[in-house]
């Protein structure tokens, strides 16, 4: 199944999970067996990784139940938080018959963006590409805002939430062309917790680009 916007439904606090050892050391097997790898987008880090209750029931510490996830596949199943956290905002095609790439394309996509972004003197193809891919988000966050009214995640969790269970269970098809976008890296205000927490972890990925591909230059 391709990934999908999602919440946690039902009583659920992030800071609970994290407070879990049993969840913590699931969490420490699932991620060693899976190499440190995104099990959606493929990227591997040894730092930044998360742990995903296949099954959504965070009482299923089963370390069977748990995936590698990188923080921003995870986060598209908690859009909740991220909309509380300002860190994306929604994204649609801005042409029906062309839906955007799969979502662990675009987290790739954005870390490469971010690599680009990231060195003064990136070659002018480099540049352009960058150029041409903010562009396009940025017109796909605009046609969500005509399109929904609103192109804030905290607007779609919502929606999310109050589906019953039967229509969140059809989101694959009620919310298929639905995509996560990310804030860009320097739009990030560091004097925020939860903003200073993103940057620092994209600018680590970057660091781990750098060093798997070198500078775009």
């Amino acid at each position: 199944m391709a990934l999908l916007l999602g919440v946690k439904r039902g009583n659920w606090r992030e800071e609970e999970i994290h407070n879990d050892k049993v969840y913590l050391d699931a969490r420490s097997k699932a991620i060693s067996r899976d190499h440190s790898t995104c099990q959606e987008c493929s990227w591997q880090a040894d730092r930044y990784q998360e742990g995903h209750h296949k099954d959504d029931d965070h009482t299923n510490n089963n370390p069977a139940n748990i995936i590698t996830l990188c923080a921003w596949c995870h986060r598209c199943h908690h859009i909740g938080l991220a909309g509380v956290y300002e860190l994306g905002y929604v994204g649609i095609s801005t042409d029906r018959s062309k839906p955007l790439p799969p979502q662990a394309f675009l987290n790739q996509a954005t870390r490469f963006y971010d690599w680009i972004c990231a060195h003064q003197n990136a070659k002018p193809t480099y540049v352009q590409w960058a150029y041409n891919f903010e562009e396009y988000l940025t017109n796909c966050i605009g046609a969500a805002e005509r399109v929904f009214g609103s192109s804030e995640l905290n607007d779609v969790a919502e929606i999310l939430s109050s589906m019953s269970n039967e229509e969140y269970s059809k989101r694959e098809t009620l919310f298929a062309d639905v995509r996560l976008v990310h804030r860009r890296m320097q739009d990030l205000n560091p004097a925020k917790a939860p903003e200073s927490l993103e940057l620092d972890r994209r600018k680590f990925w970057v660091s781990v680009m750098k060093q798997r591909l070198g500078s775009p230059t």
